[in-house]
């Protein structure tokens, strides 16, 4: 008698956990052709932004992407009437990723314009330990702007805050700060 009203509960919890397994499955599955994507047009794209580099320079590039990248917060806050359109959110976050490539290889790029060699490895891992402090600096503030704006407005905030950079960048002649130390 007790397997038999044992029973219902162990169909229902084998039933429950097949199909979280299969949804687990599926959804690790999609993140890794995803994740797979991602690298390869990320790769693809490094390669493109790097050759663009030695063509109109590392600070001219990043310029650009910042500017991209901002165009693109801005569109997504001004977009959001189509936020719930299946795959939107899979293609964006494509994008602001490829778009966050872009401006890594050429803010490497204009590091290593600045470094000079005999110092280089150490002056660059400054520039990368100031540019790592950043994003944790921006993590730190974001809740405090989130309690301030709304979802959508956030977008705003990031798009005028890449703009500022964008502007700061091209006001920038890395040329005038390489110096030989002696």
């Amino acid at each position: 008698m007790r397997l038999e009203r044992e029973a219902p509960a162990r169909v229902l919890e084998a039933v429950r956990d097949g199909a979280l397994r299969v949804l687990f499955a599926e959804e690790v599955v999609h993140r890794l052709e995803e994740e797979v994507l991602e690298r390869q047009l990320g790769e693809a794209l490094g390669l493109g932004v790097g050759l663009l580099i030695d063509r109109f320079t590392a600070a001219r590039m990043l310029v650009a992407g910042l500017l991209t990248s901002s165009a693109l917060y801005l569109a997504i806050g001004l977009g959001e009437a189509w936020w719930s359109t299946p795959g939107l959110a899979p293609a964006v976050m494509i994008c602001i990723d490829l778009v966050g490539q872009w401006i890594f290889v050429s803010t490497i790029a204009l590091f290593m314009g600045v470094c000079t060699p005999s110092v280089a490895a150490t002056q660059f891992a400054v520039y990368m330990a100031v540019a790592n402090f950043s994003r944790t600096l921006g993590s730190a503030m974001f809740p405090s702007l989130e309690a301030m704006v709304e979802t959508h407005q956030m977008f705003y905030v990031l798009s005028a805050i890449v703009f500022t950079a964008a502007l700061i960048v091209s006001r920038f002649d890395p040329r005038g700060l390489r110096r030989e130390p002696g």
